[in-house]
């Protein structure tokens, strides 16, 4: 730490480095290392004197390819040499020199083992981080500098450094770099996608100074699917926050709606575990006119569970009565209910099962039922026009707004 600070013998950790990153076994003690290794070398590369930004350069030019490839080759050759500890490999005192202000894409080269050493093995996890590490990274620089280098594989392990111990900071940054590296034709590798899929609740769960377009840009690329997943509920919240957006709604893929779809079928009832629904709005109703309109019938048999399973939250005596639904609102969603269960037979089983498995209670459920009631028996729709629910007062417009999300 002292070495990476006042650059005194940094050189010399290079071939630390090169031993720990040929470690093929490295141990879990390593990572929290690693971390505070990353958070000093952020804080020496944001040094103005330091430019890095010659990686994005390198990496857009013939000469620069060359340069990185024989930088690969140097470090395997070193890599493989420690493969061979013993007489003659000592490669530790094979640094003569100690000096300051070494060139910048040694530094930035240091940054990117430690990243490797600390993170590359390692797995995001939900679990608070253990250590506390004293040394706050500079998070801007870290994914310029990471994500500037090219290669998704330490985009990934800075993605992972994110999510195991800073989620808690803001994510506009990581954002950000993310939307730029969606515009690049190349898919995702394998590990990048894997830590951006979890990478995504945390970054959800951020105050967030970005459009909610660039989330769903990010979702529409990685395509994430239930097996991709680890807490399946926080998904679902997710995705319903997503949709409630006018960016997601426009522009999310079908392929989000059928997850949303497998998500909540398998959503245990509420009396054994808090679904974070959160309460019905009038953008709710919204999503549920226009779905209607369009006789998106898939959707709208989705959204309609996500409807009433919200409702469930108004039967708790701690809600506010100013956030129970008008009955004219009520009656919408009844009417829609109903129309819905009659043009789709799966959407009455769904029901029926909501009603069952006890998903919806109190009033809500009761309400539910007659409704299956009525379409087993065939019976229609009331013929009055169902409430303008479609259209929403501007003095409710708030209510459009994604809660951690600033629309542009």
């Amino acid at each position: 730490m002292d070495a990476i600070a006042n650059g005194n013998c940094v050189r010399h950790l290079k071939y630390l480095f090169n031993f720990l990153e040929a470690w093929e076994k490295r141990p879990p003690c390593l990572t929290p290392m690693a971390y505070q290794w990353c958070s000093a070398l952020s804080g020496v590369i944001t040094e103005p004197s330091l430019d890095v930004t010659y990686t994005r350069q390198a990496h857009n030019s013939r000469s620069g390819i060359y340069q990185i490839i024989d930088m690969r080759r140097q470090a395997q050759k070193e890599e493989d040499q420690f493969t061979e500890v013993g007489p003659g490999c000592d490669l530790v005192h094979r640094a003569r020199e100690c000096r300051r202000n070494m060139d910048p894409h040694h530094y930035a080269e240091l940054f990117f083992k430690t990243l490797k050493i600390g993170f590359r093995l390692a797995q995001p996890h939900w679990d608070p981080p253990v250590i506390h590490p004293n040394h706050t990274p500079q998070y801007d620089r870290m994914f310029e500098i990471a994500f500037s280098s090219g290669y998704d594989e330490v985009i990934a392990d800075a993605v992972c450094a994110w999510v195991k111990y800073d989620y808690r900071t803001p994510a506009g940054s990581l954002v950000y770099h993310f939307a730029d590296r969606v515009k690049r034709t190349a898919p995702f590798s394998r590990r990048l996608r894997q830590m951006a899929i979890h990478a995504i609740p945390h970054i959800w769960s951020s105050e967030l100074t970005v459009s909610a377009l660039e989330i769903v840009r990010l979702l529409n690329h990685l395509e994430a699917d239930v097996d991709d997943l680890v807490v399946n509920f926080l998904w679902v919240d997710l995705l319903a926050e997503v949709i409630r957006s006018p960016a997601g709604f426009e522009n999310l893929s079908s392929r989000y709606w059928s997850l949303l779809d497998k998500l909540i079928l398998t959503a245990p009832p509420l009396r054994y575990f808090r679904m974070s629904f959160g309460h019905f709005t009038l953008r709710d109703a919204e999503v549920m006119g226009l779905l209607e309109e369009a006789e998106d019938w898939g959707k709208l048999e989705a959204w309609m569970e996500v409807a009433w399973r919200s409702l469930e939250w108004f039967s708790t005596p701690s809600d506010s009565m100013e956030d129970v639904p008008s009955p004219e609102l009520m009656e919408g969603i009844e009417q829609v209910t109903l129309k819905l269960s009659l043009q789709q037979p799966s959407a009455l089983q769904r029901f029926e099962n909501l009603c069952e498995n006890r998903a919806v209670l109190g009033e809500h459920r009761d309400k539910l039922r007659g409704i299956c009631d009525r379409a087993r028996a065939g019976q229609l729709p009331s013929g009055s026009p169902p409430p303008p629910y479609v259209s929403v007062p501007t003095q409710h417009l708030s209510v459009l707004m994604l809660p951690h999300f600033s629309l542009q």
